[in-house]
């Protein structure tokens, strides 16, 4: 995803909205991540030659998830790290919707 500081300089975050979009359209039994930096003057940019008015916003990456990752409930006193068991999941802390919203 690219973006023209010609046309806007403040460039994050439309695309920004539409890699997250995007993202939730196309992981459906896929992975996929999304990244915010890439070598503007790198090799990509040459062989894309892509102008250096534009920046990089935001890259997608897809694909078929080597490992299968489960979601574990984020308890208070316990550091909030990802670990993976002797099956090889990996497991994800997430917090409760109740521990997030003040109020």
């Amino acid at each position: 995803m690219l973006g023209d500081t010609a046309i806007q300089p403040l460039i994050w975050l439309r695309p920004w909205i539409a890699a997250q979009s995007i993202m939730l359209c196309a992981v459906r039994g896929r992975a996929g991540r999304v990244h915010d930096r890439l070598d503007p003057a790198g090799d990509l940019s040459k062989a894309l030659e892509i102008p250096a008015s534009t920046n990089y916003c935001w890259w997608l990456a897809l694909g078929k998830p080597k490992e299968s990752s489960r979601e574990e409930r984020w308890a208070r006193m316990e550091a909030l790290k990802y670990w993976r068991d002797e099956q090889q999941v990996h497991h994800v802390p997430k917090r409760e919707l109740k521990d997030i919203i003040i109020g």
